[in-house]
């Protein structure tokens, strides 16, 4: 049988967003939701989407599987959850599970838009390959060049902005230069349920 592991002590943890999430509602990025809820059985493994909520203030009507990353062991996923009623266009809730053998986990959960370093909840390697992914899939959406205007008018919309680690080390990797005014975030230790 498949467990559902989740602790209140990792949901105050996993009710957070990293800022993807603030890039995401304040570019107006939003991610082409395509695939219905009962479709995913398809895609995905059994064992992940079983921590896939059904509801979140409403029923989840799509699912997005937009990166997933394989570390020591576990396999992370990270999903872009769309609830009934909204447009597809409108920024997904992000939701992280990882995989050990048959056993899922709730390992981030962002349904307030709040916002924490995914290196907060998961080990940083992990976090920059899921930013660096989630970087990616929103490329395939918008293209590189508006991709990078949008990186451009974040950061120009204040003096000094702080990016995290895994946003800065994701952005490097697609090569686009970090503007001067970003400061990077101390990367802080995963928590532990």
């Amino acid at each position: 049988m498949i467990q559902k592991n989740t602790s209140n002590s990792n949901r105050k943890h996993i009710r957070s967003a990293l800022i993807s999430a603030i890039l995401i509602s304040v570019l107006g990025i939003g991610f082409v939701l395509t695939t219905p809820l009962g479709a995913l059985q398809a895609q995905v493994l059994e064992s992940v989407s079983s921590c896939i909520p059904e509801r979140i203030r409403r029923p989840v009507a799509h699912v997005d599987n937009v990166s997933n990353y394989a570390f020591e062991g576990e396999t992370y996923y990270l999903f872009g959850l769309l609830e009934e009623g909204k447009p597809v266009d409108s920024p997904p809730v992000l939701l992280v599970v990882k995989t050990t053998g048959q056993d899922c986990q709730e390992v981030f959960f962002n349904p307030g838009g709040e916002t924490v370093q995914f290196a907060q909840v998961m080990p940083q390697t992990v976090a920059r390959r899921l930013t660096l992914g989630l970087y990616e899939h929103e490329i395939d959406k918008i293209g590189i060049d508006k991709f990078k205007a949008d990186i451009v008018k974040v950061a120009g919309s204040r003096t000094s902005i702080i990016w995290f680690d895994e946003e800065v080390w994701a952005l490097r990797q697609l090569g686009i230069s970090i503007p001067n005014n970003v400061r990077i975030a101390p990367v802080p230790s995963p928590s532990t349920p």
